[in-house]
């Protein structure tokens, strides 16, 4: 919530102090907003599947196909 936060008061602010002239964003500040979807986007995914959870963290006991004799 707070880098959402960030990467809108950073925009609104930066242009209080810049009066004059034209600002393009550089790359950056996109790569922070696709980093922010992305969390964002990971972290629905990762609460919609609590079933799954214990193979996605690492947790679950290995099941092996083949057993020997």
């Amino acid at each position: 919530i707070i880098q959402i936060i960030a990467l809108i008061i950073y925009p609104v602010k930066f242009n209080e102090m810049i009066y004059e002239g034209y600002y393009d964003y550089t790359w950056a500040y996109g790569f922070g907003w696709g980093a922010t979807i992305l969390m964002l986007g990971c972290g629905i995914l990762f609460c919609c599947l609590p079933r799954y959870e214990d193979e996605i963290s690492g947790m679950a006991k290995t099941k092996y196909i083949y057993t020997s004799a």
